[in-house]
């Protein structure tokens, strides 16, 4: 059943379609998708997880001070065994802090090996971002895009709806499948 509040129109709606298809998202308790709303570290992570079938329970408890008996605590320790996440410092991980496009674009190409001959694209606002390489070996393999005005944002807070197409075309890319993605 599609989300009420995606209008069939919108540039992420069928992605956010095709991501609930999978099982990869699931609506809020109000039965909506909010895509435009911010998307918290634990969030992504646990697309993440659903997406790759890696969102199993770990045998060691918690590795973060403040994720034990959070509700992604599973998909959190599992990316962070196979050094996909990491935590913030001091032994957290902040779980609903919102994740930043940059820190996506770190998580996803640590998920990759990708030909070193694609296309390189720059971006005028990432020259001195921490996630600089990340990001453009995202972009040249058109996983992560940058916005209208040609900036790519490395420390804007990313929506559910940019998370979850770059998601799916990660998965397009890393698994050489088509799952109808149209300019997404």
């Amino acid at each position: 059943m599609p989300f009420a509040d995606v209008q069939a129109g919108s540039w992420s709606a069928q992605a956010i379609q095709v991501a609930q298809q999978l099982g990869i998202v699931r609506g809020r308790s109000d039965g909506g998708f909010h895509g435009s709303d911010p998307i918290t570290r634990a969030e992504f992570v646990a697309m993440v997880a659903k997406a790759l079938h890696l969102d199993r329970a770990s045998d060691e408890g918690s590795i973060y001070s403040d994720t034990k008996g959070h509700w992604a605590e599973p998909a959190i320790d599992v990316l962070t065994a196979a050094g996909v996440v990491e935590g913030v410092g001091n032994g957290a991980f902040k779980p609903n802090q919102q994740i930043s496009r940059a820190e996506i674009s770190a998580i996803l190409a640590r998920l990759m090996v990708l030909d070193q001959t694609a296309e390189e694209i720059n971006f005028p606002d990432t020259t001195y971002s921490w996630a600089r390489a990340y990001i453009e070996q995202m972009a040249g393999a058109d996983i992560v895009r940058g916005l209208d005005d040609g900036k790519f944002y490395p420390g804007a807070a990313a929506t559910r709806e940019q998370a979850v197409t770059m998601i799916l075309r990660m998965l397009t890319v890393s698994r050489n499948i088509d799952l109808k993605l149209i300019e997404l």
